[in-house]
């Protein structure tokens, strides 16, 4: 009896997951729950990324990214290491 309960809390929250998240992509049918989160999400399928790093050429779908991710350029050159190649994969190159 315990199971059947459980798995009917589980489809529950599935269904109030859902209910929260109703702005659908149209190309890979995940969900978001703001029409912004969606248009953020567009971009991993246009590949026009809007903020771009001035360092390795990393692009963001949101300027908060952006910023975060220049943090870490910040933070990691001073130690002797460069933070990225132009993939954008952390690497042990030194600084320049």
């Amino acid at each position: 009896m315990k199971f059947f309960e459980e798995k009917k809390r589980e489809e529950e929250e599935e269904r109030k997951m859902e209910a929260e998240k109703p702005h659908k992509c149209t190309l890979c049918a995940k969900s978001f729950p703001t029409p912004g989160d969606l248009k953020s999400h567009m971009y991993v399928h246009n590949g026009s990324w809007p903020f771009k790093c001035h360092i390795c050429n990393r692009g963001f779908s949101k300027h908060t990214n952006l910023k975060n991710h220049l943090f870490l350029h910040t933070v990691l050159s001073g130690f002797g290491r460069h933070t990225h190649d132009l993939s954008g994969k952390l690497c042990r190159k030194p600084s320049f």
